[in-house]
């Protein structure tokens, strides 16, 4: 299994309405689900990606790899934009074993040339698996009164009356996931979920049903 990790900035917003930020609880989940394989006699890794490839740790199954893995996701800190897709491109020949390739990343970025990154994983052989995870706020829209919203990426502030932006807002989001949603479809892979406010074994338990019926 392969680990692709979005460490960009926006991954690291947290809402006062969550317990931790996206970062930091896909890294938890990520070191969770990683220990599990670990106990399989599986093997995992890692790559860390914003606009480009930060670190790539190949699979192995030891000890010593996890921890290592768990020390490189510590570590890690958010000033960069993503480039998603750019990203895979870049991690799709590097892959040298094929697997299963789990992408993890609240998915913030243009999706036009994101097919064409699935597909390049696609054609290496591995399959895929998509999360976007996401903060409660970024999900529910809450806000009321007048409020300034600062962009996730350096996209500057906008000062507004949350009410009159709500509906708009709800409906590019929708808008948004679809796209990346037929993306994968394309290929036979997967959207799923990973909100910051879920209880972490459904996470779980979602990644190791899909696993186990896509073999």
């Amino acid at each position: 299994v392969h680990f692709l990790l979005d460490a960009s900035e926006s991954m690291f917003f947290k809402s006062e309405s969550a317990a931790m930020s996206k970062f930091d609880y896909a890294a938890t989940v990520i070191a969770s689900l990683a220990y599990l394989l670990m106990q399989q006699k599986d093997m995992f890794g890692l790559v860390i990606f914003d606009d480009k490839v930060r670190s790539m740790l190949p699979a192995k199954g030891s000890g010593l790899h996890f921890r290592n893995m768990a020390d490189v996701m510590s570590k890690v800190e958010g000033n960069t934009q993503t480039d998603l897709s750019r990203s895979l491109m870049n991690i799709a020949p590097q892959l040298k074993q094929r697997g299963l390739v789990v992408v993890v990343s609240d998915f913030v970025a243009d999706t036009d040339e994101l097919g064409l990154s699935l597909g390049q994983l696609s054609f290496g052989g591995h399959d895929v698996i998509m999360f976007h995870v996401e903060d409660p706020n970024e999900r529910d829209f809450p806000f009321t009164g007048q409020t300034i919203f600062n962009g996730l990426e350096n996209e500057g502030k906008l000062l507004c009356e949350p009410r009159d932006l709500r509906n708009v807002y709800l409906a590019e989001r929708e808008d948004h996931l679809e796209r990346i949603r037929e993306a994968g479809l394309r290929f036979g892979f997967p959207l799923d979920h990973m909100p910051t406010d879920s209880p972490m074994d459904e996470i779980l338990s979602a990644f190791l049903s899909m696993r186990l019926v896509r073999g």
